[in-house]
């Protein structure tokens, strides 16, 4: 087995993905966070704490690496909240584990425009990961689409918002 080994600007950006436990590591061990809101519920106070909280914590073993922190959300956005809502309620029949979900938002473009703007205020980021809610592909791309116009990113897959307020990226 070959083990590659990165050193200063081209060391790999990693990302964490979790709650508190993640905030810790993350922090200590000098990798991104990404903390989730839709399997653990926690308050936007906790959020923007654990976020603090990470910020704090970090070491970077690199000089000129900063902290990063997102919050990855999930749901849907449709045409209309409707259609969003609707979407969301068939999530279930197309294998996407909606049981275990503890938060997720359906609306319009510029229902979500409004959603990530009110959380970058109360989770105090301006970095989202977006969980399409459904494993329908024609929903998932669909919905990322609408995103993506509703946010100014275009035809990008990654980062780099024009909008300084929201800076959005995708997993499906």
């Amino acid at each position: 087995m070959r083990v590659l080994r990165f050193a200063g600007a081209f060391a790999p950006n990693i990302w964490m993905l979790g709650g508190q436990g993640a905030t810790i590591a993350a922090g200590q061990n000098g990798a991104s966070l990404c903390l989730d809101s839709f399997y653990e519920m926690h308050s936007h106070t906790t959020i923007r704490e654990m976020g603090m909280r990470y910020s704090e914590l970090f070491r970077s073993r690199i000089a000129s690496r900063k902290p990063e922190f997102a919050v990855a959300v999930a749901g849907i956005c449709g045409p209309t909240e409707t259609e969003a809502v609707e979407a969301l309620k068939s999530a279930g029949s197309t294998g996407f584990p909606v049981g275990i979900m503890k938060r997720m938002f359906a609306g319009s473009p510029s229902m979500w425009e409004e959603y990530l703007n009110e959380a970058a205020e109360k989770w105090a980021t301006n970095k989202f990961v977006v969980l399409v809610a459904s494993h329908d592909l024609a929903v998932r791309r669909r919905s990322l689409e609408l995103l993506g116009e509703t946010l100014g990113l275009g035809d990008r897959q990654y980062s780099e918002s024009l909008n300084p307020r929201v800076d959005c990226a995708s997993a499906t």
